[in-house]
């Protein structure tokens, strides 16, 4: 929560909710019970979310982003392979893949199944699991593989 704002802050005000990430790696004392920080470091809390998971959410979606958007680029149609989809990082993914109008494919346990297609994804396989035969191999390696 804001305790205070320095001159000329106007996007953040006392007793806002707020969450945030300081800069990586001099970013010493986030867990201190103050911070000092630039106004841009903070974002408003949702209220649907707690401060554990917005505390949570800074690193793990920072990651998903810059990987979907910064260096993949995905675009809209495109099929998006995220392994250990139901993970902290690999949720976020998900979902933020699905928002850019990914075909979307994950691969968790299948434990974690329900909860992915709860957020969306079009398809899931279990890691744990004997792979399937594509349809590059020959009738005959087939064959040996499934034998």
């Amino acid at each position: 929560m804001v305790e205070k704002v320095g001159l000329g802050v106007t996007i953040h005000k006392p007793g806002d909710e707020v969450f945030g990430m300081l800069r990586y790696p001099s970013g010493a004392g986030s867990h201190a019970e103050y911070v000092v920080a630039p106004a841009r470091t903070f974002v408003f809390k949702p209220p649907e979310i707690d401060h554990v998971q917005a505390a949570a959410l800074p690193l793990a979606g920072l990651t998903a982003w810059q990987a979907l958007v910064d260096t993949a680029q995905v675009k809209h149609g495109q099929r998006v392979l995220i392994h250990a989809a139901a993970g902290g990082v690999g949720h976020l993914a998900v979902q933020i893949a699905k928002h850019m109008g990914a075909h979307v494919i994950g691969t968790a346990s299948a434990a974690k199944h329900e909860f992915l297609r709860g957020l969306g994804i079009d398809e899931v396989i279990d890691y744990r699991e004997p792979p399937v035969p594509t349809h590059h191999h020959s009738t005959d390696e087939l064959r040996s593989t499934t034998a």
